[in-house]
Order: C-alpha cells, then structure tokens, then sequence
C-alpha cells in the first residue's frame, strides 16, 4: 500500500510539473493522494515519519499560490523520489556477462548538409525524397545523430517505406532499442515497417518476437512478421508451425500471402503441400510461385514439373466451336481459364529457374517457342552442354526477349566458343562496324553489354583488348556504349580515350556515361576534365558522384575553386558543386 500510493504520487506531480504548477491547488488526483497520505500517516504513526513530511508537503502543495507552488512542487517530487529509492529491494547479485560488440555508428554527415537531411526526415513538403536518396547513396545517412529523426520518419505515408528498408537497416544495432520501445505488436502498418526493420537487423535475434507478433499481433504486424521470416530468417524451425497455422487460420489475405512466402525456406510435407495448394487460389498463387522457387523440399521440382504440365495443357484448351455457352456465376470463361493457366505456367517456370535439374532442362527447352524466355531462363540452370549450344543460338534469333539468355549460355560455353558468339552481334568487323538501322542488331550489342557492365569480372584481357579497340578507333555509338563496360571493369587504360571522348561530346546522356565510366575507374586525373562539363539534370548527378568515387584529396581544393567562382552559388543549379563542396570538406577535413 505505501509503495502503490508513493508511486501515484510522483506520477501526478510529475504530471503537473509538465502541465503547470498553476494548475495544482485544484487537482482532484493530487488531493486524492494527499488524503491517502493522511490516512496513512495516522496508520504508520511514529514508525515512518516520512509519510508524514510527504502529507504535509502535499498540502503545502495544493495550498500554495503564484511562484510558490512550483517550489513546493519541486521539493515534493524530490521527496517522493527519495522515498522510493529507499523502499526499493536491492538488486539480486548476477554475474556481468560482457556486452556483445556493437560496430560503430559514425558521424558521417557533415553539419552543412545535416540540417537539410534532418528537415526532410521530420518536416513535410517537396524535394524531401531525393535529399534522402541521395544521402541513403552517399552513405552519409548512417549518422549517430540522426537515429530518432530515421525512427520518426518511419511513420511517414511518404518516405516511410524508404526509410525503414534502405536507411534504418544500415544502422545497425543502434535502432534495435529506441525501435524496440516504439514497437506496439497490436498496432498499425507503422508498426509493421518497424518489426521488419528490426528483424532486419537482428535476424535470429529477433525469433521471440517474430514468435509473439505473429500469436498476438494486428493484422498489418503479422503480416510484416511473416514477409519479415521469408526475407530475413527463412527456414527458422520454430517459426514454421506459425506460417502454416497463418495460412489455415487467419482471416486476412493479405497475412496469408506473406505466410505462404515464409514457407519458401522449409523442406516438410506439411509447408510444400501449402505452397502447391495456394497455386489454385489467384491471391496467393504469385506467393506460392516464389515460395516454390525457394523451396527445400527435396520433391519440390518434381511437383512443380507436374503441376506446370497440367498448366501447359490448360493453356492449350481449344474453344468449342458454335455459340458460346452462357458463363456461370462464379466460374472463368474458357478464355479466362486459359489466360489464368498461361500466367500459371509463366510463374511456374520463373520457380523452376531457380532450381538447377536436368530434369527441367528438359522439360523448359521443349516449351521456349511457345513461352519464350520465361522457359528458356527455366532451362539455362540445369542445360548440358549441348542444351547451352541451342539457348546460346537464341542469341542470333529475332525475339529479343531472349537474347539475354542467349548471352548468359554463349557465357556458360567458355573459352573461344564465349568470345566468337559474344563478339558476333557487333558486326563483321567486329565493334569497328558502324551499326546500321537494325533494331534486331542493337538489341544483341545491348545483351552483350548489358551482361559485361553487370558482371565486369568477365572483361578480361582478350575482351578488355576488343572493347579498348572500338573506344580508341571505332564510331562514335559504338564507343559510348562500351563506356560502362570498361569502367565497371576499373580499365585503367581506357581513362585517356575516355577523356578525349568527354572533350568532344555534346549530348548530355552520353557526357553522363563518360563521366560515370571515369569515376568507376577512380584515377584523379579524371577530375579537371570531368568538373569543366556544366551541363544539367543527369549530367549533374555524374558529376557529383564521379567525384566522391574518386574520392581524392586534391577534388576539394578543385571544387572550392569551382564553387568561388560560380556566379550565382546560391541557386539551385549550383547545388550539385555546393552539395559537392560540403561532402568533400567532411571527407578530407583540413584541404
């Protein structure tokens, strides 16, 4: 009883204290409290005189007018506080473990550009999105100093989404409390954002809470609880009976297709059987096909081998010929049917694609003419070698839809079979071939390309020759093009053709690419060539980001120069050298 009424006591002045001593003569809770303190004084009597001093402070408290009452306010929280701690039951001796080790949280953002930062996270109004991205880009939102400002911004309907998947995981450890203390697991879509951000730090950490929302909370949490076990945590054993229950159970679609995602881990009867009965259900089947492809089942690409037989078959149903029968309620035209099978069948082979069996090479090769490259991805994992030979013609066909993985198969072959197919859609001449007005032959150099900027470790020597050869001899298109290529692949080389290139250029998307190929490379003899272009929009964004990549000490003084001699450096198209300029000075404090 002394301890419950002491308590009560502190909470209500510290409630006035908040609200206004003004407002304490005529608070019903505080002269609830001072008439408990009474009673509880003649109760105790001599044996607790405190009871007493904190009666008559009370009363001096409510009888008390102007400056007065803060006094007297102030000195009885001290006094109920005192006699807490003294009531308070010493802690039972433990021994310490040591504190895990935390990695650092830094300061990386400078105190220029912090204050812009800090505004678009907590304030409303345009712009606010591209000032986040572009510090989520730049690495410099990972700031100590920013953590409840990101928490905050959490709960925004606009760059909540954002925030909570690219920014806060970055954080680490540093917002597993403050988000831990927000976290209300019967709470809204909010509150899902911060379960999956938490989880996305702390992975198995997390399990007992991942348990506990999905037995207890909102709708929108347990659905972020189960998108978070399939992104996070999959084939966590404790979790599975979970999902399953989910998928059984729970009323919300919406909880029931993260569920069936979730799945995607396991290898049971009882999760596989989940997965292939939610083929049948149009709100779940795109889950299931993902869940599938993830799947550890060891029967798994057998049952989807004969549930996308069925499927193929279904989308091959011929109409019946004469009147059209009337539909029924509730039931798909024919021509609905098919369509829905054909979807199926699309979704089933992007699962297979993820599966490496000879079993659906097989399978997939036989269906490319009539399912494209849904099929012919399908079949590129598991292919022998004669297999990779035909996928790899598909280079030389007419639908570009599959050139890709025409690319990808010609890669697989190796050697000088890789080299003569990958080579071939640039002409007979090779890369020197001017390209004609041919969309067929375009969208073949651009596979090829596209695969080498993606994955620069395959440019080595001969290839690194062949691209050299077109950016110091060859038509101007064609040597753009292989701009990105080489600096992916961090081509020392290529710096001088490129930065003659950079001199001649006119068109802004191609000086973009120059620039961005330079930074890639990251040789500071690019900075004077690459900070004389004043162009706009894209152009701006290269300029800024080669410059960081680069990330010499000598870009600050060349920017400063740059920045002094602006005419207007105020405005908004200076912002790219002045935001430029500040990331710089941070980065190399001193210059």
């Amino acid at each position: 009883m002394p301890k419950e009424t002491i308590r009560r006591l502190s909470e209500d002045v510290g409630r006035l204290l908040v609200a206004g001593a003004h407002l304490a003569p005529a608070d019903s809770a505080l002269k609830k409290d001072h008439e408990a303190l009474l009673a509880l004084a003649k109760q105790v009597g001599d044996k607790a005189p405190v009871i007493g001093k904190l009666a008559q402070a009370a009363g001096k408290a409510l009888g008390g007018s102007g400056k007065a009452i803060s006094a007297e306010l102030i000195g009885l929280a001290t006094m109920a506080a005192q006699v807490r701690a003294a009531q308070a039951a010493p802690a039972v001796p433990r021994t310490l473990d040591p504190l895990p080790p935390v990695p650092p949280v830094p300061t990386a953002c400078n105190g220029k550009d912090l204050d812009d930062l800090y505004a678009a996270l907590v304030e409303k109004g345009q712009g606010r999105m591209e000032v986040i991205q572009r510090a989520i880009e730049g690495g410099y939102i990972v700031d100590l100093r920013l953590v409840e400002a990101l928490i905050y911004a959490m709960g925004d309907p606009w760059i909540g989404e954002l925030v909570s998947d690219r920014a806060i995981p970055q954080l680490g450890r540093a917002v597993v409390g403050p988000i831990r203390q927000r976290l209300d697991l019967k709470g809204t879509v909010i509150d899902g954002r911060r379960l999956r951000a938490l989880v996305a730090v702390e992975k198995a950490g997390a399990l007992d809470l991942l348990a506990r929302a999905v037995k207890e909370g909102s709708a929108p949490v347990r659905e972020a609880a189960m998108d978070a076990i399939a992104d996070h945590v999959p084939g966590a054993p404790e979790l599975e009976p979970y999902a399953l229950e989910t998928i059984a159970k729970d009323k919300s679609n919406d909880t029931k297709r993260a569920a069936i995602r979730a799945l995607g881990g396991y290898s049971s009867d009882a999760s596989l059987g989940a997965m292939l009965a939610a083929l049948d259900k149009a709100h779940l089947v795109e889950a299931a096909a993902e869940a599938l492809g993830k799947s550890t089942h060891p029967g798994a690409v057998a049952k989807i081998l004969a549930r996308l037989g069925d499927a193929v078959v279904a989308a091959k149903a011929p109409s019946k010929k004469g009147k059209a029968a009337p539909k029924e309620a509730g039931k798909d035209s024919a021509k609905e049917a098919r369509e829905r099978a054909g979807k199926l069948v699309a979704l089933l082979l992007g699962a297979l694609a993820r599966h490496s069996d000879p079993a659906i090479a097989s399978v997939a090769m036989e269906l490319i003419d009539e399912h494209g490259a849904a099929a012919a991805q399908a079949a590129l994992g598991s292919a022998d070698r004669a297999q990779l030979v035909r996928l790899a013609d598909l280079l030389g066909g007419d639908d570009q839809a599959l050139f890709p993985v025409g690319v990808a198969a010609a890669v697989k072959l190796g050697g000088d079979e890789t080299f003569k197919r990958l080579s071939a859609p640039f002409g007979a001449k090779g890369l020197l071939a001017k390209l004609k007005s041919d969309k067929h032959g375009e969208a073949r150099t651009g596979a090829v390309l596209a695969h080498f900027a993606a994955n620069p470790e395959a440019v080595d020597g001969r290839f690194g020759d062949f691209f050299l050869e077109v950016l110091q001899r060859g038509p101007r298109e064609q040597a753009v093009r292989v701009a990105s290529v080489l600096g992916s692949a961090k081509e020392k080389r290529a710096i001088e053709p490129l930065i003659a290139m950079l001199a001649a250029e006119k068109k802004p998307d191609a000086i973009a690419e120059i620039i961005e190929a330079l930074g890639q490379i990251g040789d500071p003899a690019a900075l004077d060539p690459i900070l004389l272009q004043d162009g706009k929009g894209n152009v701006r964004y290269a300029i800024r980001a080669a410059v960081l990549s680069i990330s010499h000490p000598s870009s600050v003084d060349k920017v400063r120069t740059l920045f002094v001699g602006l005419p207007n450096p105020t405005s908004w198209d200076s912002w790219h050298i002045r935001s430029l300029l500040r990331e710089l000075e941070n980065r190399f404090p001193g210059q």
